[in-house]
């Protein structure tokens, strides 16, 4: 992949910040970056606190002289904090520099089930570097001849890549849900009542409703990013699991939607039975 880094200091004096830094962080410090895992995100205020403190303080580290430092020395920490990524570098690169979406499906997997989320990151990472590998390969044949296409196509194909491995396991958790799972095969069954199937307000139609906005805010609006709604949120769409363990998950879920996803405007709204429970879980 592209270097993205400029650092100005040497792999050593970085990994000592990192580690010095690290090591003197709280338990809701690393769970916060642990959840977090962006340099962007951060940038104001545990980035400001590196500049600060390493980068800016010339008399005291007069070695340090680019902002980009920071960014290198957040990317360590982030490492540090995710031994589950010792075998994907490339997820935990992407996690850093990637969209919304894959930010908020990973904070998600890994406020749910850690072990699970990096069961999916580990299915489609082969063919990710894979394809990152072929690019590379690419670029260098292209490069010979003409450097300034192979920088352009080399940008273009690896943002496909990584948009691609996102949508990826963004499809891969809303497919293996229970609840999508469940809903899905009781439509099936009230497919056969012919009553239940064609009611105004139908579980088929809700699910539908649903699975159609999921795919909206995952692939972006017009201008909106993509974002990631949890489809264990789908249960709430029957009414008949309400007070059930899965229903109240359900809601908590919803919640967490609304506390760590901003909806654009002008994005495809949450379908109108869903609403009730949004008011619910901004309640509580």
């Amino acid at each position: 992949m592209v270097n993205r880094d400029s650092s100005n200091l040497e792999d050593t004096k970085i990994e000592e910040m990192a580690n010095s830094i690290f090591s003197r962080l709280e338990e809701s410090d690393l769970q916060f970056i642990r959840l977090h895992p962006s340099t962007t995100s951060m940038n104001y205020g545990f980035g400001l606190y590196i500049r600060n403190k390493y980068v800016d303080d010339a008399n005291a580290h007069p070695e340090c002289t680019s902002k980009d430092d920071s960014s290198k020395i957040m990317s360590l920490i982030m490492a540090k904090a995710l031994p589950e990524y010792d075998q994907y570098p490339l997820a935990l690169e992407l996690t850093e520099f990637s969209d919304l979406l894959l930010h908020s499906v990973h904070s998600y997997g890994f406020t749910k089930n850690p072990e699970q989320y990096m069961s999916v990151v580990g299915k489609f990472y082969p063919e990710y570097s894979a394809e990152l590998a072929r690019i590379d390969e690419e670029f260098e044949t292209v490069s010979k001849t003409d450097l300034v296409s192979a920088l352009q196509n080399h940008a273009i194909a690896e943002k496909r890549a990584d948009s691609k491995f996102s949508s990826s396991i963004a499809k891969d958790m809303f497919e293996s849900s229970p609840a999508i799972i469940q809903l899905r095969d009781k439509c099936a069954a009230e497919a056969n009542n012919s009553e239940a199937a064609d009611a105004e307000d139908s579980l088929g139609q809700r699910l539908q409703e649903f699975t159609q906005t999921w795919e909206s805010y995952a692939k972006g609006c017009g201008d909106a990013a993509p974002m990631f709604l949890p489809p264990s949120t789908a249960i709430l769409a029957d009414t008949s699991y309400k007070g059930s363990e899965q229903w109240n998950e359900a809601v908590a879920d919803l919640q967490w939607f609304f506390d760590n996803v901003s909806i654009p405007s002008g994005s495809v709204e949450l379908p109108e039975w869903m609403t009730v429970y949004q008011d619910v879980a901004l309640s509580e």
